[in-house]
């Protein structure tokens, strides 16, 4: 005989299911997301591609004559999108439990299955996001308690020249607390219709930016090397054509603590070398001082026993003759002075500011057990999998929900850790 939840029919069960699902979501809601339908089959393996769009410098002559120029090369990047670790929660009752107690099922088993579901999708998400970006904003460490600190990153924002609209900064609970002892009226998010969402919003717009609390910011425990300061050995690789698909770059230092390391999530600062606004390419000024420009660690690395290190930053210092793809006003080089941002051995928890398109979560086409599945896809794109079946000599019921998410860095540039000023 079939599993039978009483009222609860397979189609009624699994609308339950993805109307929860997609009421507990916020940070998922704020990046790219899309099925990836045929991008990723038991063909292709374990990554996506997707394609960059290209950047183009314009020339400027007094009579339009442009043959002593040189065409803009046209350069083929890919966002590399991997397969994460399925996500999955799996209850079982009995059927004795089922006839004598299990009258809340959407209470009791729903609910708290998308709760776990969602927080553990966005919680895994906030951790690759904080170890893939770019940018850099305030003293690590500090909290982001006052107004003027959002404003501090929105300027960054803008001065990198971030597309219009889509633009998130998510903050720890207890900066919400700080905030809205200066601003009394939070929650002014009129017109979103996703309750956890909405309850999210602490102003839906200030500076052109979406400021929202959020309890999935991860923390990282930076590397145990107490030399901060090092030097750059050798001249890192600062051509577009080497970056395009990873957008990172390989820097060795040396200077650093013998036997020791440095952790993803460490964010450096090289002397003297500073940003260019992504459009204008003029140095990005605050008052008469350039930025400086940052780069954030994407995995750990170890430090050798002389105190040399290799390590691999999210967003490169790009400078070519062309200047067609240029971040930086002046490469790299051997000898630049690096100072680790972050202190030594100590826990952080930082805080994101991005643009939707820097990121994108894909959800990967999930084969049917051979049981009683059901497929069911948010609007935006991200496919659950609600399966039901039953062990016979147990006298049990079980139910299982699947979510395989893929994740992808589009742009470095268009994304940062936030802190507030000391």
């Amino acid at each position: 005989m079939p599993n039978n939840l009483a009222s609860n029919t397979q189609a009624t069960l699994s609308k339950s299911i993805l109307d929860r699902f997609e009421s507990k979501r916020t940070i998922s809601k704020t990046v790219n997301t899309q099925f990836l339908g045929d991008a990723i089959n038991s063909n292709t393996g374990d990554t996506v591609f997707i394609k960059r769009p290209g950047r183009f410098k314009s020339s400027s002559t007094a009579d339009g004559d442009i043959s002593g120029t040189t065409a803009n090369s046209i350069i083929a990047g890919k966002a590399k999108g991997v397969v994460q670790n399925f996500i999955t929660v799996e209850v079982d009752w009995s059927i004795l439990e089922q006839a004598t107690q299990l009258n809340q099922l959407d209470e009791l088993v729903i609910e708290p299955m998308c709760d776990e579901i969602v927080t553990s999708l966005e919680t895994r998400f906030g951790d690759f996001a904080m170890k893939n970006c770019n940018l850099s904003v305030g003293t690590p460490g500090q909290a982001v308690d006052a107004w003027g600190d959002v404003a501090k990153i929105a300027a960054m924002v803008k001065s990198m020249s971030f597309p219009s609209g889509e633009r998130t900064l998510l903050i720890n609970p207890f900066s919400q607390v700080a905030l809205s002892e200066i601003q009394r009226s939070i929650g002014t998010a009129d017109g979103l219709v996703n309750p956890a969402f909405k309850d999210a919003v602490i102003n839906s717009n200030f500076a052109g930016m979406r400021v929202m609390t959020s309890d999935s910011l991860t923390t990282f425990t930076s590397g145990s090397s107490t030399d901060r300061i090092g030097a750059i050995v050798g001249t890192p690789d600062a051509t577009y054509v080497t970056a395009k698909d990873t957008m990172t770059q390989s820097i060795n230092l040396n200077g650093l603590t013998n036997s020791t390391t440095i952790k993803a999530g460490e964010v450096i600062e090289v002397t003297g070398r500073y940003y260019l606004n992504q459009s204008t390419r003029l140095v990005i000024m605050n008052g008469a001082t350039p930025v400086k420009w940052r780069g954030v660690v994407t995995a750990d690395a170890t430090v050798s026993g002389t105190g040399t290190a290799t390590i691999i930053v999210a967003g490169p210092a790009i400078k070519e003759t062309t200047e067609q793809y240029d971040t930086v006003d002046v490469g790299l080089t051997a000898g630049d002075v690096v100072t680790l941002m972050h202190g030594a051995s100590t826990l952080y928890q930082p805080n994101m500011f991005y643009h939707k398109n820097a990121y994108s979560i894909g959800s990967v086409p999930l084969p049917k057990l051979s049981a009683q599945d059901v497929l069911m896809k948010t609007k935006d794109g991200l496919q659950l999998r609600m399966s039901r079946g039953s062990s016979l000599r147990e006298n049990k019921q079980i139910l299982r929900v699947d979510l395989l998410p893929a994740f992808a860095v589009l742009n470095p540039f268009l994304a940062g850790q936030a802190y507030g000023n000391a």
